[in-house]
């Protein structure tokens, strides 16, 4: 009925990966599990060396998830004859079920080409601190599924049939941001992306306050808006502007008023850049051209 692969990707994730991997390994249904290292220089491919069932491969050096991701998707597609791509965090485990629930709902309600889990924290104490509003975006389709626009990829089952219409990641990201630009192709293709409240599975992180990476995520932010394929160019460029006011004053709370006028400054100069940017302009019509395809 369905055959499952699990895509990870590693760099020095030597304090999760065995949970991950047994996690894996423990689940209720059988899953062949694809691993690449993107230049690890803790003990991580020594764990990973102990665990005879999973298959591994180097990068060399570190590409980013996309790129990693993209690497094992096109090589398993081209080699073998999966169902179903699991892409897990090296930082995150699942409970034993969590792949079934995934896999069966799949398989009834074709239409969902990411289905995701209920993320919570390492202890099962509370759901993830990003997942919630995820969560709170969602629609309620019935007592299983919720739809939504947008799920973090720390756990995506994507079906074979969205993999071949969406293709891969994007290479114009490179840390961040591949996953919220795939969402948007995923619905652009005519699929939809879902909660599934009966699988369940944990995400070993901290929340984000550290100043550079915010400054860095809401650039981001700004260009996964621009290349959003749902939306014309135009309306892009309003959104993303509306997005430079607004993105500061969502962080405010957290930040001096220095540091918030600084971003509000860094965004201000990353949208002009934008504004003239051949790259984006190029790369909106490589999406609609579906150059990243999976062949």
């Amino acid at each position: 009925m369905y055959n499952i692969v699990s895509v990870i990707v590693t760099y020095n994730g030597e304090k999760w990966i065995k949970k991950c991997l047994d996690s894996l390994l423990a689940s209720s249904i059988h899953t062949d599990i694809y691993l690449i290292d993107n230049g690890s220089t803790d003990s991580t491919l020594k764990i990973v060396e102990n665990y005879p069932a999973v298959t591994y491969m180097e990068s060399g050096r570190n590409i980013g998830f996309g790129q990693a991701n993209n690497i094992l998707l096109k090589k398993l597609y081209k080699e073998k004859n999966y169902t179903h791509y699991f892409l897990i965090n090296q930082d995150a485990w699942v409970d034993k079920n969590c792949l079934q629930y995934l896999a069966d709902v799949s398989i009834k309600n074709p239409k969902y080409g990411i289905l995701s889990p209920i993320h919570y924290n390492h202890d099962f104490s509370e759901m993830d601190f990003n997942f919630k509003e995820y969560l709170a975006k969602s629609k309620k389709k019935n007592q299983v599924i919720l739809e939504t626009n947008f799920v973090n990829a720390a756990f995506w089952l994507i079906s074979k049939k969205c993999l071949e219409k969406t293709g891969v990641f994007n290479p114009y990201f490179t840390h961040y941001g591949e996953d919220k630009n795939y969402c948007n192709r995923v619905i652009y293709s005519g699929l939809k992306i879902g909660i599934v409240t009966t699988a369940k599975a944990n995400h070993d992180r901290g929340k984000t306050t550290d100043f550079s990476k915010i400054q860095r995520l809401s650039k981001i932010k700004l260009d996964c808006i621009l290349l959003n394929p749902n939306i014309n160019l135009y309306k892009a460029y309003f959104e993303a502007f509306i997005n430079v006011l607004g993105i500061p004053k969502y962080y405010f709370k957290m930040l001096s008023t220095k540091n918030t006028s600084i971003l509000f400054y860094k965004l201000g100069i990353h949208y002009i850049h934008l504004l003239f940017s051949k790259k984006i302009r190029l790369n909106r019509k490589q999406q609609k051209e579906n150059l990243f395809s999976i062949y």
